[in-house]
């Protein structure tokens, strides 16, 4: 396993997660109903689409980053300032308190080898060294890309 995935559950998480609605001994299952309409038929167009024919749902070449200037954020003097850095990468300041959400910042957005999904600007990751000093991390939920290995 590739180590962005993180460990096995330890007895005491499976303790933990017995606690849970949504645990049915083995994994969590959703309460309400979903689906996911891929069958033998769909699949291929759908793999196609995906790694094949990327030229209309990629730009042709790198989105430019507009730099962030930390000495800005902190003394704009308003009550509340953010900053988005694109998906749901959000660095707030509220009652000044620095709050980053869903840091999502390294190179690879889903780690499904071998095709990695890259992002449409570079350098992005170098972006955490220039953060002011954060007061609370708050990841939303744990999809891969809102757990970026990198980031976090």
């Amino acid at each position: 396993m590739l180590e962005q995935f993180g460990a096995q559950p330890s007895q005491a998480d499976i303790e933990a997660y017995s606690h849970s609605e949504h645990w049915n001994g083995e994994i969590f299952v959703n309460t309400e109903p979903t689906t996911i309409d891929v069958n033998f038929f769909t699949l291929p167009q759908m793999l196609y689409k995906q790694y094949l024919n990327r030229g209309t749902r990629s730009p042709s070449s790198a989105l430019p980053l507009i730099p962030f200037d930390k000495d800005k954020f902190l003394s704009s003097g308003e009550a509340f300032s953010a900053v988005w850095f694109g998906h749901s990468a959000i660095l707030m300041r509220i009652a000044n308190t620095t709050i980053f959400i869903d840091p999502m910042l390294g190179p690879n957005a889903a780690p499904i080898s071998p095709f990695p999904e890259r992002r449409f600007s570079e350098g992005t990751l170098d972006i955490i060294n220039e953060l002011p000093e954060l007061d609370l991390v708050l990841l939303s939920h744990d999809h891969y890309d809102h757990l970026d290995y990198e980031s976090v």
